[in-house]
């Protein structure tokens, strides 16, 4: 038994881009020593430059360490005795 060919269908034709719209524009300069034609810019450059960059907005979010999930010694249940730290010393295991 011979295997089943399926035909390949037709690609549609493309369809034509249009041309962007041109960056610079020939502008004519009066006068003798000007040369004659300047190339001008359609679309002007921006007048604010930021002084930093916003990297700030690329992180990923991060929790406030006020939400941080907080998490007791197994040593530690009712009964046991401790002693805490105040100041600088506020913290420390001894």
């Amino acid at each position: 038994m011979a295997p089943i060919v399926e035909k390949k269908k037709a690609k549609p034709a493309k369809a034509e881009k249009p041309k962007p719209a041109p960056r610079f524009i020939e502008k004519q300069v009066d006068g003798e020593k000007n040369g004659g034609t300047r190339r001008v810019p359609v679309k002007r450059a921006s007048k604010y430059y930021p002084t930093q960059e916003k990297s700030w907005r690329l992180r990923t979010h991060k929790k406030p360490f006020s939400q941080h999930k907080r998490n007791l010694r197994a040593s530690i249940t009712p009964g046991t005795v401790l002693i805490l730290l105040a100041g600088k010393h506020k913290g420390k295991v001894r």
